[in-house]
């Protein structure tokens, strides 16, 4: 299997692990089912991103307290980023934590960063399993998984530079934007 195919599959693993773990979470504090992210599929990129920062952390370093450093201040830009990012990208904000104590613009918290840093470092030691499952799944069944990725991604954003959504101040708009993005799919 080609380096690229194996990072993407450990790419979509925690992708797909942080689309439930945002489900689950979501759920038990709201008591409903809410969709996050913009993509299609029940996949979140930014915790398949941070899954590749735990790849590498790991490979670089044997020192649990440098990686456990490491994967703070790197988780810590990634969230930032992506959330700048989005929000002058599309004028819309994902998530919104200004109600958290310390917090940085709303676009990072203690609090969250907290729980990514413990999920990263259980993460570390859960990475080895990840890696041999992807070493037994068929490379055609990886390929595929990429194109619809591929798909998803670019159909996604196609839709989400088209669709124009009243952005709320300080405000978490993701359910917004995927019932915009549903209404606009399924009743035209």
């Amino acid at each position: 299997m080609s380096y690229f195919i194996h990072l993407f599959m450990l790419f979509l693993i925690y992708s797909v692990i942080g689309f439930i773990l945002e489900t689950l979470s979501i759920f038990l504090k709201f008591k409903k089912l809410v969709k996050r992210g913009f993509l299609f599929g029940l996949y979140l990129p930014i915790y398949g991103f941070g899954g590749l920062i735990i790849y590498y952390t790991d490979i670089l370093s044997s020192s649990l307290i440098i990686k456990i450093i490491v994967l703070t201040i790197l988780f810590s830009i990634l969230e930032y980023f992506t959330s700048y990012i989005l929000e002058k990208q599309f004028n819309l904000r994902w998530w919104d934590y200004s109600k958290n104590k310390f917090n940085i613009n709303g676009r990072i918290c203690l609090y969250n960063m907290s729980k990514f840093v413990v999920l990263g470092t259980i993460s570390l030691f859960l990475n080895k399993y990840f890696l041999e499952f992807i070493n037994i799944i068929p490379y055609k069944l990886c390929l595929a998984f990429l194109l619809l990725f591929s798909f998803d991604v670019v159909i996604s954003l196609v839709i989400l530079f088209t669709v124009k959504v009243k952005k709320e101040k300080n405000k978490d708009n993701t359910q917004k934007i995927h019932k915009i993005i549903l209404d606009l799919l399924f009743n035209k």
